[in-house]
């Protein structure tokens, strides 16, 4: 049973370790990759829901300032509080004091970089039953940003200025620190085919991932106010997020999401692809094996990012004139507007 007094600090901040490649790998157009949909929710969004789920009421996301849009976007139903800071670990300390001060025994401390699954019950028992100071989350790869931290613990750690997830196991080495090796699912998501894995995992039931919206027909997603032509193909498993649009004879396939507020457009073929929130593909397109996200194309073959400048190819659909139609090719006139319907109300 968790206790009533347990806490947890959600941090969004890049890779800490120094290492200059893993903090830039760790986002995708300027987005970190945790904060990105996937079938429907974020996976920031998805661990505040399971933290909350497991009874962790005292939730705190602390956030670097230039990940504002990306964390915020995301969360339907916001944590605690959300904090925007230059110096994020800085303000994860003055957190851990005012946990302390409110009587919280245990904080989760986490980084949002991987993407785990695992027991929270059984990671506290398992921390109780070891009675060390500290507690960090491991998996067959190495340690994780992710620590259990007593309450006294926390504020002496507060108190020497090593707030550092880096020097927080130096704090506790004095007594030790324990180590729990993560027995459920782990994807680190360091780059665009860690993300695009996850996917495809999701829709295997790999991973406890499922894809939000009605499933229109076996394994086939479609979220609210989605509007596909009745000569779109989609076959399963695939996802088109809400208010997304996929126009007449598209293809969409593969283990393929086009997640919300997209735009597929005439004839485009979508395969083996993620197509991020706000991105428009234009008419004849063939997008396979890939990560889309407004205006970059990052191919997964060739693990290269391309940023293309037609915008009747690509784009961000986020700026306000984007509603304007001038750079796409028209499609075959419709001849009524109830051509798009959404497709749980026919056959597909």
């Amino acid at each position: 049973m968790i206790p009533v007094v347990a806490g947890a600090i959600v941090l969004v901040v890049p890779d800490v370790s120094g290492n200059e490649n893993r903090r830039r790998s760790e986002t995708l157009a300027g987005s970190p990759v945790a904060c990105l949909d996937v079938l429907g929710q974020s996976i920031l969004s998805r661990m505040i829901e399971r933290l909350q789920h497991a009874g962790i009421k005292a939730i705190s996301v602390v956030a670097d300032d230039v990940f504002s849009d990306s964390v915020l976007s995301p969360l339907a139903q916001p944590a605690d509080a959300v904090q925007f800071s230059d110096n994020v670990l800085g303000a994860a300390e003055h957190k851990l004091r005012y946990y302390a001060g409110q009587g919280v025994q245990i904080v989760l401390l986490m980084r949002m970089g991987p993407y785990l699954e695992f027991d929270i019950e059984d990671l506290l028992e398992f921390h109780r039953d070891q009675n060390k100071r500290f507690t960090r989350v491991s998996d067959s790869e190495g340690v994780l940003d992710f620590w259990v931290i007593c309450n006294n613990t926390a504020t002496r750690v507060c108190d020497a200025g090593t707030i550092g997830l880096d020097r927080l196991a130096k704090a506790g080495q004095s007594s030790g620190v324990a180590s729990y090796l993560a027995p459920g699912y782990v994807n680190r998501l360091r780059d665009a085919r860690d993300l695009r894995r996850l996917v495809r995992d999701a829709f295997a039931s790999r991973c406890a991932i499922r894809a939000t919206g009605r499933e229109v027909k076996l394994r086939v997603w479609v979220d609210e106010g989605a509007r596909v032509h009745r000569r779109a193909r989609i076959v399963a498993p695939a996802y088109v997020g809400r208010g997304t649009r996929v126009g007449a004879d598209t293809l969409i396939t593969r283990s393929s999401n086009v997640e919300h507020h997209c735009d597929v457009s005439y004839g485009t073929v979508v395969e083996d692809a993620c197509i991020l929130p706000h991105t428009y593909l234009g008419t004849g397109l063939d997008v396979s094996h890939a990560v889309v996200c407004g205006s970059q194309l990052v191919n997964l073959r060739l693990n290269v990012c391309v940023d293309i400048g037609d915008a009747s190819l690509l784009r961000s659909m986020r700026s306000a004139d984007t509603a304007k139609r001038m750079f796409v090719i028209p499609e075959p006139p419709l001849s009524d507007s109830r051509d798009f319907n959404p497709p749980y109300k026919r056959q597909m």
